[in-house]
């Protein structure tokens, strides 16, 4: 029974996004040529609970990278399908079935360039990426792997900027959760290339092409009852949220509103009723507002 039930969940996942499924064979031909991608559910979720966390923390969210999540993606399949049985070999190490540096990721001699390259080595993300990865030997869920990652020092470290990552300013993230795999790629510059499409709104919007209708103004049956908000700044008190949000409002942001979610205090600039309307603002804010990322709720 849960041999079916497995085979019935990879069927659904490679259904979900614009992308088939990559397979072994593929791995190699996809890799060198990055594609238009979307970010599924699963890998979502991760991102937007990796930024809550940074929030509770007084950090700000981290914007979401298409090239970055591409490189976790092609990462995430490459250990699935092709990933070394030695033990000398640890997680980030690559294959040879693909477009790029093949490495043995070692402990005690650790291929760093091997890792940092990747994202140039596959994308026009010129910058060095950071990767953290969690693994199990069944299918996960987004908050399995980031409880792991705090009870790590070094990967919570890496997610909080703290200690060894306290001067490195995480500027773009990309995040893959595939199988047993949940894969985090950190960079300390902006992606130009923007934000990936959510999988499956991608899905709705084509089938609604031919209704004539705005699929920015489409929502999903399945999103019905959520809100995606555009938050500005978490803080640790009202006297100073409200500080905060007559600043927003002074800048012209009229729907600007504090909101409390799970005892948190935020400085919400908007609310849309699908991720994609989300983005467009969020994208339209320019540079000036990078810091600003979208909460699901």
């Amino acid at each position: 029974m849960l041999k079916i039930v497995r085979i019935i969940y990879l069927f659904l996942m490679a259904i979900s996004c614009s992308q088939p499924l990559i397979l072994r064979s593929q791995v190699k031909a996809q890799a060198g040529n990055m594609p238009e991608i979307c970010i599924d559910d699963l890998s979502y979720q991760l991102y937007l609970l990796i930024n809550d966390y940074r929030n509770s923390n007084n950090l700000p969210g981290i914007p979401l990278s298409g090239s970055l999540c591409y490189v976790a993606q092609v990462h995430a399949k490459d250990l699935t399908f092709n990933r070394s049985r030695s033990k000398d070999c640890g997680l980030h190490s690559w294959s040879d079935r693909g477009r790029w540096s093949p490495c043995c990721f070692s402990t005690e001699k650790p291929d760093l360039l091997c890792m940092w390259n990747k994202p140039k080595e596959l994308t026009s993300y010129r910058f060095r990426g950071h990767e953290i990865i969690y693994w199990q030997n069944d299918l996960i869920e987004p908050v399995e792997a980031l409880a792991q990652w705090k009870l790590q020092s070094q990967s919570n470290d890496m997610l909080l900027n703290r200690n060894a990552w306290a001067k490195k300013t995480w500027k773009a993230i990309g995040a893959s959760v595939y199988e047993g795999f949940a894969i985090i790629w950190l960079g300390e510059e902006a992606d130009v290339t923007g934000e990936p499409e959510l999988c499956n709104e991608l899905a709705v919007f084509h089938a609604d092409t031919t209704s004539g209708k705005n699929p920015l103004e489409s929502k999903p049956s399945y999103m019905s009852d959520v809100r995606y908000y555009l938050i500005a700044a978490s803080l640790s008190s009202m006297e100073k949220a409200n500080s905060v949000l007559a600043e927003y409002q002074q800048k012209g942001f009229n729907s600007a509103r504090i909101i409390t979610f799970d005892d948190r205090i935020r400085i919400s600039l908007n609310d849309f009723d699908t991720y994609a309307g989300a983005r467009k603002v969020k994208t339209d804010l320019g540079p000036d507002y990078q810091q600003v990322w979208i909460l699901e709720r």
